[in-house]
Formats: structure tokens, sequence, C-alpha cells
């Protein structure tokens, strides 16, 4: 349209040339567009109609440049403004946080005359997003000065507890997340989400329990419930399985969907309760082809997988694709890696499932944890080690890796392999959590470590005693 227009003749007299400069240099940079060449010429044609002068245009070229990765230009383009309005400070400032470039952003942060939320804002997630959380914090508490509570901007807030929960800092994002005056929905499942990402499901259900009961008119989402979703799948927990369950459908079409609904399926499957999850999957009318994985994921193959049917498995792998052209993902690759290695003698065939038939999905830390946990049963150094080198790769601060690669050397009596695994998990500061139990009593999910529960006590005098509250509650043992 603008192309259009720009060849009707001289333009340049036109009144709303300035809206119209803005406008194309705004769609130059729109959802699923970058138009470097166009938006540069246009450019050039606010310098020839005599715009360079007009702060809109001048502020949606710093947005256009800065959103181009091109921050070189939007600086001349803002050095050149002769007047220059929040607008286009914030736009300059945000654009240097998109780019990474923090020390630019400072710069300019710092010489701003008048900061608004927005500034504050782009500034605190930009340190909280690359990890830098001391600035981050200097920033915030030089903003909590002028506030005495954290009401001054829940994206503020939310941007810090997203930034602690990434540093593993989750005393410090709840401190935040506690000091707010008024919380919304994005700081509830912010907050949530980190407690699921520290592998804290315990405490990322009862904060959503805590929301249901003070969270007044702000209701969870979409995202809030994925979260706890996660997290009672984590703890195997039926019960609170079935609760969340009643949950999300008493909220009608506002939960939903065909994601939440593939969610409760691998719920279900993952807690015990293949019937469930199937009746969900027939149920449910929209099923798309995740839904449809999941299903087949948590009720076929690793059925077969746990029983130890491999012919079976093969089939229903092969027939999930020749007849329901459903193409595998890593986790169907998983199973059927775990279903292989689950058998002596199967391991090379589960090896090479991974580098001949995935290509080209991308083998993920659970395929690769299914090869070495095989490998550790049926003592296979050679794979093993190669299991371990990718698993390494791609998540070096997972103790757990570690463990199982100096569990198999030491069966085959290698203890110098075994003290240097020992030795690289140290230098990386891998460190291997207290084995925990966890049990579930009257709905709740309890956990302990074996020496906190007196040698005399059995299980049937934990329950039989009302034994519910274990001295790692107490004291904290994560």
């Amino acid at each position: 349209m603008y192309e259009r227009m720009h060849r009707c003749g001289d333009i340049g007299k036109d009144l709303a040339i300035g809206f119209a400069l803005a406008s194309v240099l705004k769609a130059c940079v729109g959802v699923g567009v970058k138009a470097v060449e166009e938006g540069m010429q246009v450019h050039g044609h606010v310098m020839k109609y005599g715009c360079y002068e007009d702060v809109r245009v001048q502020t949606k070229l710093i947005d256009f440049y800065g959103k181009c990765g091109l921050m070189e230009e939007a600086e001349r383009v803002f050095d050149r403004m002769s007047v220059r309005d929040v607008q286009a400070w914030n736009t300059l400032i945000s654009g240097f946080v998109k780019d990474g470039n923090m020390e630019a952003a400072k710069s300019f942060f710092k010489r701003m005359p008048n900061r608004n939320d927005f500034t504050w804002e782009a500034m605190i997630s930009g340190y909280a997003n690359v990890g830098r959380m001391d600035d981050a914090q200097k920033l915030f508490d030089e903003l909590l000065e002028d506030c005495c509570e954290l009401d001054m901007n829940a994206v503020v807030c939310t941007a810090m507890i997203t930034g602690y929960a990434k540093c593993g800092d989750i005393e410090a994002a709840r401190r935040v997340f506690d000091g707010m005056f008024r919380m919304d929905v994005v700081s509830w499942t912010a907050m949530i989400s980190a407690y699921c990402q520290a592998g804290l499901y315990v405490e990322a259900v009862d904060l959503f329990k805590l929301m249901l009961k003070i969270g007044g008119e702000t209701k969870p989402n979409e995202s809030t419930v994925s979260s706890v979703v996660s997290a009672c799948t984590h703890l195997g927990s039926v019960e609170l399985a079935r609760w969340i369950k009643e949950y999300i459908y008493s909220r009608g079409k506002e939960l939903l969907n065909t994601h939440t609904v593939t969610a409760l399926i691998d719920m279900h499957a993952k807690c015990g309760e293949p019937d469930e999850a199937y009746e969900l999957f027939k149920q449910w009318k929209d099923k798309d082809i995740v839904c449809y994985s999941t299903m087949i994921a948590g009720f076929v193959l690793s059925a077969c997988s746990h029983a130890g049917l491999v012919n079976e498995g093969c089939r229903y792998f092969d027939v999930m694709q020749k007849e329901y052209s459903i193409l595998p993902t890593a986790d169907h690759y998983m199973c059927m890696v775990d279903l292989l290695g689950g058998v002596q003698g199967l391991i090379a065939d589960a090896y090479r499932t991974i580098v001949e038939v995935m290509p080209p999905v991308e083998p993920n830390a659970g395929v690769w944890g299914a090869l070495l946990s095989a490998c550790r049963v049926h003592h296979n150094v050679e794979i093993g080690e190669i299991a371990a080198k990718h698993l390494l790769e791609i998540e070096p601060e997972n103790a757990g890796n570690y463990v199982l690669l100096a569990s198999i050397y030491a069966k085959a009596r290698k203890w110098k392999q075994v003290e240097y695994v020992r030795g690289l998990m140290k230098s990386r500061g891998a460190t291997k959590s207290p084995g925990l139990s966890r049990i579930e009593i009257g709905g709740r999910s309890h956990k302990f470590r074996m020496d906190d529960i007196p040698d005399h006590l059995s299980g049937e005098d934990l329950v039989s005693k009302g034994y519910s509250t274990f001295p790692s509650i107490e004291h904290g043992y994560i």
C-alpha cells in the first residue's frame, strides 16, 4: 500500500506523510516480518520528505533498527534527535537490552532525565535475563527507595522472581514474591514455576493452594495449571492428580483445551492410572498429534517397557508411524531405548536406535539417560561411556549422571576411572542431593531421608502412629 502511495507522485506535501512513514516502519518489523532493506529505504524517504524532526517517526526508526539488531544505526538516529521524548529513550534502551548490550543500556539509563516504569522494567528484566542479579538487585533497591511496598510494578517484581529462579536462588525469589503488596497471575505463576524448576514440587502445589485461598479475583491461567500439573506428575500422587483434574474441569472452557488435557493425560499415566488417562483421551474431541503421542507414549510404549514386552513395543512403535502417521518424538525414542535397554544383549540395539533411527530428532537428556541406566544394569562400560559423554555435555551440573557412570566403573573394578569421575563431578560443582523417600498420608505428600526415621519404626508404624511430620520437613531438607 505504501509503495503504491509512493509511486503516485510527490507525497512529501501530504500532511499525513509522517503517520504513513511511522506506520510502514512499524510494519517492516511486524510479527514474523523483518524487512531490513525496505525499512532502510523508508529511512531515506524520511530524510527526503523532511520528516527527520518528527519525534514519532524518529522513534519508529530507532525501534526498527533495534529490532533488526542494528543498534549502531539506532543510536545514530537517537543522537541526531533535537527533542527526545520518553518513548525515544525507552525504545533505545529496550533495544540495547534485547541486543544483550547491558553496558550501553546502562549508560543511556543513567543519562535519561525522567525514567518511567517501562524504563525500570526494561533494565531490571535485562539484567535478570542474563543472570546479572547483583545489578538487577541494585536497581531494584534503588526503585524501592521511592516505594514503601513492592506495588510499583508487578512486572518488575516478576522479572526479579524469574531472574533469581534462573540463578537457582529460590529463597531470594520467594522474598521478592512475599514482599509484593498485590500479586497478579503472572507473579503467582512465576513463583510456582520457579519451585517446579528447582524440583520443589510440594512447595509448588502448596503455593498453588495458597493462591486459590487468598488470590481473590486473581485466578490461575493455563500457564499456572501447566506448572501445577507438572508438579503433580513428578510427585506421582494419585490423589493430587485427581484433585488438579477436578479443579481444571470445574473452570470449564477457561482452562480446558488440548494442551491442558494432554498434560492431564500424561500426569495420570505417570501417576499409575493409565485407564484414567485413556478415559480422558477418549472423551476429548479435539485431539492433535501431541495428544496422540502422549497417549501412545504413556499407555502403550511405556507399558511395554515396564512389562519387558520388546516385540509388542516395537510393533506398536511401527504401527504408530505407518498406520497413524505419527512422527516419533524424543519421548517416544526414550521409551524405545528403555524397552530395548531393559533386556540383556539389546544394549547395542538401543544405541543404534539413537544414532541410526532417531535422526533428525535430536536425542535429549532423557534418551541418553535411559541408555546410561541400562548400561549400569547390564554392566556395559563401552556404550555407558558414550552415553555419559553426551549427558555430561547436555547437563553438566546433574550429579546423577556422574553417579551412574561412577557406578558402572565401580562394577567393572575400574577404580582410577571412578576417582576421575568423582573429581570431575566436584570440579564442576555438581552435588548429589540426599536420597529421599516420599509417602502419601491423608492426601499430603511427605518427604524424608532414611536417617530421619527411628530404626524401630516400620512402615505400618508410620501410618498407625500418624507419623506425618518428618524431621526432614521441619529442617528444610529438600
